[in-house]
């Protein structure tokens, strides 16, 4: 049964780190504009593209490969023209990762809610170790992405002629950046955009408020191992996904989030046109 359950992530995982995902920065990783976004003219994108280059089950490539998230890193290496094979061998020990995950699933699915049993238990026993691996993983290549700048830095810093185009780039953007910051500070913004900014801050903190401190009224309890045709009584939605989220406070605070993010993009574009102009 845990081998039918760690088939699937596994397999999506190969997948994407060998075909879509792989092929999608292979492809788009000849452009300046993306190379300059993953910074391949920066110490800590080399440092990260010496440490894939090792051959096997080197610590830090394998710690890179499973330790940071799933689509930056797999797009990440097609940019940078890692080797596959040896990208595919390094992350392999996923499986140690993905184990705990899968099984506190599994766990999850079992227990019933609002009942204490051996289920919970096993599934917050396993939470807890694949927080662990995940967060140690994250760590150790943080750390070998360290001593491979220390080891490496004037090699790492380098002048690369490929990436001429990337750091005239970079210096534009900088400067771009630069007077965004500038002109953007609160003294010397338009009364409507500090009006903007102010609505979106505003409605940001308030929506956060509802989710952290009143989730209740905001939403109906569910877990995993709820079904969603369930009555109320038995913690389901009464078939009906949407009725997780109460009305209309729920509603209105969901509103709240959206209407914040939208004025934040206008703030930026505007604040993007002051800049340029």
């Amino acid at each position: 049964a845990c081998t039918g359950l760690l088939t699937p992530p596994c397999t999506l995982r190969y997948m994407g780190a060998s075909t879509g995902q792989y092929m999608l920065g292979y492809l788009a990783g000849h452009t300046v504009r993306v190379q300059q976004f993953l910074r391949v003219d920066k110490v800590e994108t080399r440092a990260i593209e010496y440490i894939l280059s090792q051959k096997g089950f080197h610590p830090g490539k394998v710690a890179v490969l499973i330790g940071g998230p799933d689509w930056p890193v797999s797009v990440s290496c097609g940019i940078l023209r890692v080797n596959v094979p040896q990208m595919i061998l390094g992350t392999t020990p996923v499986l140690c990762v993905l184990t705990p995950c899968v099984l506190a699933g599994a766990f999850t699915a079992r227990a019933v809610a609002g009942e204490q049993s051996i289920w919970n238990s096993l599934a917050s026993i396993f939470v807890a170790l694949g927080a662990v691996g995940q967060m140690g993983s994250m760590l150790l290549a943080g750390f070998c992405i360290t001593q491979a700048i220390e080891g490496h830095c004037e090699e790492l810093m380098a002048m690369r002629p490929e990436h001429a185009a990337v750091v005239k780039l970079s210096e534009i953007k900088a400067q771009q950046h630069e007077v965004f910051e500038r002109v953007t500070r609160w003294p010397l913004l338009p009364l409507h955009l500090k009006v903007v900014i102010f609505a979106s801050t505003g409605l940001m903190f308030l929506s956060c408020f509802f989710f952290l401190f009143l989730d209740e009224m905001c939403f109906q309890p569910f877990s995993v191992s709820g079904r969603i045709g369930d009555p109320y009584e038995e913690s389901g939605l009464d078939n009906n996904a949407l009725n997780i989220v109460r009305l209309p406070q729920g509603g209105v605070a969901m509103a709240a989030f959206g209407v914040a993010v939208v004025l934040h993009l206008v703030f930026r574009a505007f604040g993007a046109r002051l800049a340029w102009a």
